[in-house]
């Protein structure tokens, strides 16, 4: 692999091919145990020798079957290794073409890094030693992507052959309870294949949710719990039909029949957004940007709790973490996902040389109503959640300055993200509020990133005026002069209160341009708007 081609290096294709492989061997290693339950006929059924001759042939095809899921399950993680690679040799290659960003050096299409002539003698040797430096940098890059490629050919050659792959192992370690995101990280990081194989096999759980294992294996184990939670849930619903069905007829199942439908309607409503998700997994990207659907956690009980992130949050230049309000559940999970999908757009859009990625984080039990709201008992139960994941992602993308972190927050969502940072801290570089009752705070500075990456706006009809500045309500809003964040307006919403505390993502609101300007790191270009008090604009005669 030279350098033009590891500049412009796609590893969509292959992570798609990993993903398929593995459906592939998954679905035969699911094949071989259903075909060998099939041979233990009941002797009450069917005896004797042509029995057990049938019973014979058909287990002599399961061995095929098992060795070839397994060929593919490990040529599955051998891929998955090789993306992995590459995206860190990919990164090393930009981090040295950023070194010469602003001085008079050049790279050339092969890679060749050139000083120009003309320059006066201390300049000279200084740009000479950086050239030095960034082609060292390069010729890096270069080895570990061809290193990565010649051993994952090595891996690859001979995997259909039975018995060519390694036997799955069960690591020496497993992850211990509390670990942190980077102990997961160094874990993962000092796993073979057969291992990780083993881990995603027989752990999905554990690898899902783990906070500092890279998203594309978290992606691949939370695709399978999934589908085995869609599954789960459609047998759940027919077996209440059914019981439904045989109840007596009169007055006196009336209490039953209630009962069950209600039970009936929750998990329809459980499975219309767990189908939400797999619809939007497997939706087909887009070619001007990377779109692909990644899920990073879930969890079907209760009301739900999903991560879903739209583009690769690991890689890219500018992420951002979306937390809903109130009212947010897997049930309802399609209108988060849509604002982020947009918000993805946007950035991407606005800033077209860099990538940007958006995750919606629904790792916390949200307020049902807006009575459960003035609570703040949601958001310190979301908080050790949030920080986790934050830190998981900082980890993986390689520290706190690989990318641009954003903290997105709507309504409720806007007081988990408080309570988090000011109960321990969040790694964040910026924070935007929108349609803020309150962040448990009275300053941006409590933040713990610095006032002036602090953005807030609301618009001025947003129902949420209507919450005072109380401790027992939040605090002080973020729109207010006091507090110290940078406000942008929001204009007027043409509708009610109500929809107003909605309508931020409305195709021409330009609310969605100045997000678009911070998550990519353009927030200083974005206007200052009005500060806002909280009744504002509230009078029974507007």
């Amino acid at each position: 692999m030279n350098y033009a081609e590891l500049l412009h290096l796609d590893t969509g294709n292959l992570s798609r091919t990993a993903e398929a492989v593995g459906l592939v061997g998954g679905r035969l290693g699911d094949q071989a145990s259903e075909l060998w339950g099939t041979a233990n006929i009941p002797t009450t059924s069917w005896d004797g020798d042509d029995a057990e001759a049938a019973t014979g042939r058909i287990r002599d095809r399961v061995p095929p079957l098992e060795d070839t899921s397994q060929a593919m399950l490990y040529a599955q993680v051998a891929l998955l290794d090789l993306v992995e690679k590459l995206i860190a040799a990919k990164a090393h290659l930009e981090r040295a073409r950023s070194a010469i960003a602003g001085t008079p050096l050049t790279i050339t299409p092969e890679g060749v890094v050139q000083v120009p002539p003309g320059l006066s003698q201390a300049d000279d040797e200084r740009y000479r030693r950086l050239a030095d430096d960034v082609a060292t940098m390069i010729r890096e890059a270069l080895t570990a992507a061809n290193t990565a490629d010649a051993e994952a050919i090595a891996a690859l050659q001979g995997v259909g052959a039975p018995g060519a792959a390694p036997p799955m192992s069960a690591p020496a370690t497993m992850p211990g309870e509390g670990w942190s995101p980077q102990q997961f990280k160094d874990w993962w990081d000092g796993l073979s294949e057969p291992e990780r194989q083993y881990m995603l096999e027989n752990h999905p759980d554990v690898i899902g949710n783990a906070d500092g294992i890279p998203s594309m294996y978290r992606d691949l184990a939370n695709r399978e719990l999934l589908g085995d939670a869609i599954d789960r849930t459609r047998s759940e619903i027919d077996a209440l039909k059914d019981e439904r069905a045989d109840l007596p007829g009169g007055p006196g199942s009336e209490g039953d029949r209630r009962r069950l439908d209600g039970e009936i309607a929750a998990l329809e409503g459980r499975l219309g957004g767990l189908e939400t998700i797999q619809d939007r997994l497997n939706a087909p990207g887009t070619a001007e940007y990377d779109d692909r659907a990644y899920l990073l956690q879930i969890d079907p009980s209760g009301d739900g709790k999903a991560v879903v992130a739209v583009g690769n949050p690991d890689t890219a230049d500018n992420v951002f973490t979306s937390v809903p309000g109130t009212g947010a559940s897997v049930p309802t999970i399609g209108g988060d996902l849509g604002r982020v999908d947009r918000m993805v757009f946007d950035a991407n859009q606005r800033d077209p040389e860099a990538s940007t990625a958006g995750i919606l984080w629904l790792g916390y039990d949200a307020p049902d109503a807006i009575n459960n709201a003035a609570s703040t008992s949601y958001a310190d139960g979301a908080a050790p959640a949030l920080r986790e994941f934050q830190q998981g992602l900082e980890v993986v993308q390689g520290g706190p300055d690989a990318a641009n972190n954003t903290l997105f927050g709507h309504s409720y969502g806007t007081t988990v993200i408080g309570h988090t940072a000011t109960s321990g801290g969040v790694a964040a570089d910026q924070m935007i509020f929108v349609g803020s009752p309150g962040v448990g705070a009275d300053h941006a500075s409590d933040m713990g990133i610095g006032a002036e990456n602090v953005y807030a706006t609301t618009a001025p009809n947003d129902i949420i005026h209507v919450v005072p500045d109380a401790s027992w309500a939040h605090n002080t809003a973020p729109v207010k002069e006091e507090f110290g964040a940078q406000v942008f307006d929001t204009p007027r919403y043409d509708g009610s209160r109500i929809a107003a505390h909605s309508g931020y993502w409305d195709d021409g609101n330009p609310a969605r341009t100045h997000f678009a300007s911070i998550i990519t790191g353009n927030g200083t270009e974005v206007p200052r708007g009005e500060y806002h008090e909280r009744w504002y604009e509230w009078r029974p005669w507007n």
